[in-house]
């Protein structure tokens, strides 16, 4: 109850989420402040991975008789049946297996060479805080700001190619627009 009187007590106030899941824990808290009760959820802030469930199909064998469903009179309890012995057999030879899915921004700009520029870049970084002199950071400030510089370039190019496939056309080009905002 929310709502505590001398004479009653009555649920009043109430947290409705449609994706359970995601509260950790919920309560009411009596605070004495007024006659209503303070109704609290704690949600988390990590979502869960992303997992795709899919079958090893591969080494799957199902030759499982099915003679018996002749027997049935009705179609819907044959499917039924069908059904039934399908996934019973399926889940013994075939489990489900969950995987997770990373999720990657896709960044069309980003070429293979800029990445390796991004590893050297990573790569100074490291030895210049290993170093600790001016030679390894001047070497890494140098390397970060070609891989800027490089980015920029990509990035530029990249949406001066989308703009100009999309003159006739306004929509796409307000979307292109709202992309690179």
């Amino acid at each position: 109850p929310t709502r505590i009187t001398q004479r009653s007590k009555s649920l009043l106030d109430v947290c409705i989420t449609s994706c359970f899941e995601k509260i950790i824990h919920s309560d009411v808290f009596h605070i004495g402040l007024s006659d209503h009760s303070l109704v609290y959820a704690v949600r988390k802030i990590n979502s869960l991975p992303k997992c795709n469930k899919t079958r090893e199909t591969e080494t799957c064998k199902l030759n499982r008789g099915r003679n018996y469903l002749f027997y049935e009179a009705d179609v819907n309890a044959m499917w039924s049946c069908w059904k039934t012995m399908f996934l019973e057999v399926l889940d013994s030879h075939s489990p489900i297996r969950s995987k997770r899915v990373r999720k990657r921004p896709s960044l069309p700009w980003l070429t293979k060479d800029i990445r390796n520029k991004m590893l050297e870049r990573d790569s100074l970084k490291r030895l210049a805080m290993i170093k600790t002199d001016d030679v390894s950071w001047a070497k890494y400030r140098s390397s970060r700001n070609r891989v800027n510089v490089a980015l920029r370039k990509a990035k530029g190019a990249f949406y001066a190619s989308q703009i100009e496939n999309v003159t006739g056309n306004p929509m796409k080009a307000w979307k292109t627009v709202n992309d690179i905002v």
